[in-house]
């Protein structure tokens, strides 16, 4: 590393300063090989013992990637971050993992009661505020930013070669520093020092802004001059004495680039014919191709090593083992023994998992020679991208423009079209751009638009014609696509006919090498499959696939952020296709991979710690764990409160499930739950079939208190209304009528008897274990009919010999039966 030069040390002690006063920016400008990231590196190792140092970088050949220097930093801390290591290998689907949470979160009536009212007029500016100022890709890259980043330490973010950032990263990064004094900021303690090219004008708007930012702490590094280069090569350890005109002819090349010069400096030291080296890289200009010449003629490993830095260029600035692995067919020990060997040649810097070169330069001068076989090193690139970051469209379908694969191109940017739908039901005008389409193409783009936002507008009919309408003359990778919308919406209908279309349509797309072997497309169509075959009750068929799933997610597991989160997602799942138990444990390892690092701190992802953490409580109620999870009950039902700037869904869910937890570990009473639960259905819209198990578990509860005419009446509103529904899962209609015939019978209704036996026919058919357990002991009550009064009887817990150690028992042996609720979605 060179010494101090021109005034680095003066700018050095001005932000030591700045540090210690607290600046909440500063920034150092400079052109090329003025020690910009040396200054970094020197602020880096000067605070690194005291201070929580994070670093960014742009890269000039990634700066069209949407958030590329934020993505990077996050999953360089997914990999390095030892406690979600250890939430991946989380076994004890059983333990109790949040029981401090009890000595600050209230439980109760009253809790309950202020949760409700207040979530139904909570601030709504503070939230509007929020997500004006966020959208929803931004508030992606923010969840997982505050889960790394939430600590009380102060946080020091070194921001590199700003002028390579993409437009959105530049102005997310203006906007946390500018937010930093907002009541919801998580970086109030932090400082950010960062570096900027003033050659390169791109995104003047942006750059401007954060250099306005800094105010006063903006410092320019003074340029190399001519009349000073000779003692600079002396100070970067130039070992022999040039003539003047020499070391003019190095400047005429170098510029005063101090990084350039430092790397001339070794070359020259390692040469006996000093001039003709000279010569060389003067008639060349190229002191990249210089560097790549010298490595080959070592031996064949040289060659060897320049085939793999050439590749890891294309990576970036950094890059991953795994990465070259993919791309080289080579195994890690290999691939490290060759990355030493660059390091030796002062080329790369090696770490743990992967290295970086030393400086930009000697990356863009492999860059450059991959450029004599773009479609060698740009396809394999883009290979690799599929096989290990199967969702990064927009980067892969540059690569391959790049190679001249215009057509394979074409059909990428489509898939990120369409993610971008998915995602922000909108699309970048950037992309539109790239879309320039044969008609054909163009015309399937247009009405698959047309359809996504007839879905998230909920027009499921309106959707469904779109598709229909669309003719299948484009490329099986596109009609995948279309097909895989036609089967999500077919779900959201209750009858045979549709459902069994879901599962139809999208049948033929299950084999990889009908859509092009794309990962990404692949892993959603196995996702939207399975849950259609849990709608025509082909558990067996959905369970294959699901393990199929499992396998593809879990090639990526250990390097892609990405793909934990599709694992946990499958796992929030998991009670649609096993056991309570079974799924207790999945869901369990669903809300801990999501969960706060710490107790105040934020989650991974707060939607989806909220979605498992829910089915985490659902699944501990049919598992009779629920005696288990109060806390985390309080949690989730607190969480919207504590993160008000989010807006969570369905919140009547959560509260559903707690409200049974409470009362069945004794923490409100049974009028107590009847209030809630009516003020659930006053307060929230629930005419869907979410509402048919809120208003059965209000039944129950005026049941409960013997107020059974109320609890018929609701009953018997319920049952007319769904027993026209064909093909009504059979969840629902047990709950509503094994509740209603078991009322009915309390108020003498002898006909509800073989009712009750047709129900019982029905489980055995289904294969529904524990609902069938359920009708029979409410049978063998009713046989021996030894009931003191109603309102003992329907207290009474029931017996089952063959259950009673089972801990499933606890909530499915009563009288009556509650109902849970759980989130199906995908995200």
């Amino acid at each position: 590393m060179y010494r101090y030069i021109s005034n680095q040390d003066k700018i050095l002690k001005n932000i030591s300063n700045d540090i210690v006063s607290e600046k909440k920016m500063s920034m150092i400008k400079g052109v090329s090989g003025t020690g910009k990231s040396f200054l970094l590196s020197c602020i880096e190792s000067k605070n690194k013992n005291t201070t929580i140092i994070y670093r960014l970088e742009g890269d000039y050949y990634l700066r069209s990637r949407d958030f590329y220097p934020f993505l990077k930093f996050i999953n360089s801390m997914y990999l390095n971050d030892k406690t979600i290591v250890q939430k991946k290998i989380i076994e004890d689907g059983v333990k109790n993992t949040t029981k401090e949470l009890g000595s600050w979160l209230p439980l109760g009536n009253d809790f309950l009661s202020s949760c409700i009212t207040e979530l139904s007029t909570i601030n709504k500016k503070k939230r509007e505020f929020y997500n004006y100022i966020f959208d929803k890709e931004e508030l992606d890259i923010l969840f997982p930013l505050e889960y790394f980043c939430s600590k009380e330490k102060k946080i020091i973010f070194l921001i590199d070669d700003l002028q390579y950032w993409d437009k959105k990263s530049l102005r997310l990064l203006y906007t946390l520093i500018q937010q930093q004094n907002n009541e919801y900021a998580f970086l109030k303690n932090s400082q950010f020092i960062g570096t900027i090219n003033i050659a390169y004008p791109n995104y003047e708007e942006e750059l401007n802004g954060l250099i306005n930012l800094a105010g006063k702490q903006v410092y320019e590094l003074d340029i190399s001059k001519k009349d000073n280069y000779k003692v600079i090569l002396k100070q970067l350890g130039l070992a022999i004495t040039l003539d003047d005109d020499l070391v003019e002819a190095l400047f005429s090349i170098t510029g005063g680039n101090l990084q350039l010069s430092s790397d001339i400096v070794l070359l020259l030291n390692d040469k006996t014919e000093v001039e003709n080296t000279i010569r060389k890289i003067i008639a060349d200009k190229n002191l990249g191709h210089l560097l790549i010449e010298r490595l080959s003629k070592i031996s064949e490993k040289g060659v060897m090593v320049n085939e793999t830095l050439k590749y890891a260029s294309l990576f970036g600035s950094s890059f991953y083992y795994h990465d070259l692995e993919n791309v080289l067919e080579k195994n890690e020990s290999y691939i490290r023994n060759l990355i030493e060997t660059a390091q030796s040649f002062c080329l790369v810097n090696g770490a743990s998992n992967g290295a970086s070169f030393i400086h930009e330069l000697i990356r863009e001068a492999y860059r450059n020679e991959t450029k004599v076989n773009k479609v060698k090193y740009y396809t394999g690139y883009a290979n690799c991208l599929k096989m290990l970051y199967p969702g990064n469209y927009k980067e892969r379908a540059e690569s391959l423009k790049d190679a001249g694969e215009y057509e394979k191109a074409y059909l990428v940017y489509i898939l990120e079209f369409f993610k971008q739908l998915r995602i922000n039901n909108s699309c970048s005008q950037d992309l539109r751009k790239e879309l320039e389409l044969p008609y054909y193409l163009s015309d399937f783009v247009l009405s698959m638009e047309k359809a996504y936002n007839l879905f998230f507008s909920e027009r499921y009919d309106d959707c469904l014609f779109e598709l229909e309408s669309i003719e299948d003359i484009v490329p099986s990778i596109l009609l995948a696509e279309k097909y895989y919308l036609m089967s999500i919406t077919l779900s959201k209908w209750l009858d045979t006919a549709s459902r069994e279309r879901a599962v139809k349509c999208i049948e033929p797309f299950l084999v990889m090498s009908v859509i092009n072997d794309e990962i990404e497309v692949w892993e959603r169509i196995v996702s939207a499959y399975i849950i259609a075959c849990v709608h025509n009750n082909d558990c067996d068929k959905a369970r294959e696939y699901e393990s199929k799933l499992q396998t593809s997610i879990g090639k990526r597991i250990n390097f892609d952020i990405e793909a934990s989160y599709k694992l946990n997602i499958l796992r929030r799942k998991a009670s649609s296709l096993y056991s309570p138990q079974q799924a207790f444990i999945g869901t369990s390892k669903s809300k801990s991979f999501f969960a706060p690092k710490e107790k105040e701190s934020l989650p991974l992802n707060p939607i989806e710690y909220y979605m498992s953490l829910n089915n985490y409580l659902a699944t501990s109620l049919m598992s009779g764990k629920y005696n288990l999870v109060t806390n985390e009950a309080a949690e989730l039902i607190s969480l919207p409160q504590k993160i008000k700037y989010l807006k969570f869904p369905r919140f009547e869910m959560p509260l559903n499930n707690a409200i049974l937890i409470f009362y069945l570990n004794h923490k409100i009473t049974v009028d107590e739950a009847k209030e809630r639960f009516q003020q659930i259905i006053d307060t929230y819209n629930v005419e869907d079939s979410t509402g048919v198990i809120i208003k059965v578990n209000l039944a129950i509860f005026y049941g409960l208190s013997g107020e059974f005419v109320e609890s018929l009446k609701i009953l018997e509103t319920l049952y007319n209304k769904i027993k026209f529904i064909e093909n009504l899962e059979f969840y629902y209609k047990y709950l509503v009528e094994v509740n209603l015939r078991v009322l009915q019978y309390l108020e003498e209704n002898k006909e509800c008897i073989e009712l009750l036996e047709n129900i019982q026919k029905e489980c055995a058919a289904k294969d529904e274990h524990y609902l069938e357990a359920h009708v029979k002991c409410i049978m063998d009550s009713i046989k021996q009919d030894e009931k003191i009064s109603p309102i003992s009887w329907y207290h009474a817990d029931m017996v089952n010999s063959k259950m009673k150690h089972d801990d499933c028992w606890k909530y499915y042996g009563h009288i009556y039966l509650f109902g849970e609720l759980e989130f199906w979605s995908e995200s």
